[in-house]
């Protein structure tokens, strides 16, 4: 039996098969070669007048149309392209710094207080790989919400109820006292551990954070320089962005990383931290650092940062402090000079390091500084800021109010 292959039916027949093959293949190239998100988009800094965001994009390392260029090169046209728009006008382009490995920094500046822009990035070929939208601060002292908590990089579900939960309060900023991720710090884990598990929060709110003992587990490894943009006003001497302040509204917001020894805040955090709270004014001032002051679970107090750091914030009327390091929470009544004292005259620690590890028990008894605890629920902590009064919530991962507390100029 022969078969002819030019019936007019057979010949159709494999054109359009032709034709599909070339197409598929013309479309898995171009997927193959566009960019995607890899790792982001991630607000940070969003101040007054700007903000910044990290990204990072797949591409195959051979590929110049998608490779940044080596860090410190100017940037060219074949990178990331980002527009920032207002009221759905594009306003400004923003200014894109290649890292290493695919990585940028975006800088959009030049924006009015409070308000709400959508920034779009995409690629050289015009392919839109994602649209946030981002509110800048206020100038003034209207109210807003920052949500804060700890030790969570474990990737597993308690992390995951914990994010869809912070999510649900759409907070303004959010505030992490380390242990971002275990149990070494690995870079590579960033993905399943932190982005992802945060990934409907960090395109829209910024998120800053003080580094705890796991970010220090990998020798030579920079904790911050994979992903982070944080203020470069930390203390002489010190390494950047590792303690540093900010201002949102009517806060002044100070990280100190606690992962220092003794002579060392000392000689040359404690100075830095007592002109940074002098120059607050009248602001409400507030601290977040890993290692607890006011705790009584696994980890004891820090003697290291009771001795030097304490003075100064007690000295300049810190109203709140945020740790993490102990996996549970706790609330001090007002404490001065290790007593406690009435309200308004002395300062709120807060241990809320029940952010997705696993929990600590407490230890019995309780010293007298401690309020209340909950060691058997994740939970995170939510703070409403208003001109005169600090309300906190402590917020369970099943949605249960821990407790509630108000913090009056």
């Amino acid at each position: 039996m022969i078969l002819r292959t030019n019936h007019p039916r057979r010949v159709a027949a494999c054109v359009l098969a032709l034709t599909a093959a070339i197409t598929g293949g013309t479309l898995a190239w171009r997927f193959h070669a566009q960019p995607v998100l890899v790792l982001g988009p991630m607000v940070q800094q969003v101040s007054t007048d700007s903000f910044a965001v990290f990204c990072k994009t797949s591409g195959d390392p051979g590929d110049q149309t998608f490779r940044a260029p080596e860090a410190g090169k100017t940037p060219t046209s074949q990178q990331v392209i980002a527009e920032l728009f207002e009221d759905g006008r594009a306003k400004c382009t923003g200014t894109v710094v290649p890292l290493s490995d695919n990585r940028f920094i975006i800088t959009f500046s030049g924006l009015e207080p409070a308000r709400t822009y959508d920034y779009e990035i995409r690629s050289p070929a015009g392919v839109r790989l994602a649209r946030y939208t981002v509110r800048t601060a206020p100038a003034d002292d209207r109210p807003f919400r920052f949500v804060a908590l700890g030790d969570t990089g474990v990737g597993d579900r308690h992390q995951y109820r914990i994010a869809r939960r912070m999510q649900k309060y759409r907070p303004d900023l959010i505030l992490h006292t380390g242990d971002l991720i275990y149990p070494r710090g690995r870079l590579e884990d960033n993905p399943r551990k932190f982005f992802q598990p945060y990934g409907e929060l960090l395109p829209e709110v910024p998120v800053y954070v003080a580094l705890g003992n796991h970010e220090y587990r990998m020798p030579g490894v920079d904790p911050l320089s994979d992903a982070f943009v944080l203020p470069p006003n930390g203390p002489a001497g010190a390494p950047a962005e590792r303690s540093y302040w900010f201002d949102y509204g009517s806060a002044r917001f100070i990280a100190i990383d606690s992962n220092n020894d003794e002579p060392f805040f000392a000689e040359t955090v404690a100075p830095w931290l007592d002109e940074v709270m002098r120059s607050a004014g009248d602001r409400w001032k507030i601290l977040f650092f890993h290692e607890p002051v006011h705790t009584q679970a696994k980890y004891p107090p820090a003697d290291k940062l009771l001795s030097t750091i304490v003075p100064v914030l007690e000295t300049h009327g810190a109203h709140l402090v945020l740790c993490g390091h102990n996996h549970l929470f706790e609330r001090t009544h007002p404490v001065r000079d290790g007593r406690v004292v009435g309200e308004g005259e002395g300062t709120i620690y807060v241990t809320t390091g029940a952010g997705g590890a696993n929990l600590a028990d407490v230890r019995l008894p309780m010293p007298d500084t401690i309020a209340v605890w909950e060691d058997r629920e994740h939970s995170f902590t939510v703070a409403d800021v208003t001109r005169d009064v600090l309300r906190l919530r402590q917020i369970g991962e099943s949605g249960r109010l821990i407790d509630e507390y108000h913090i009056q100029r």
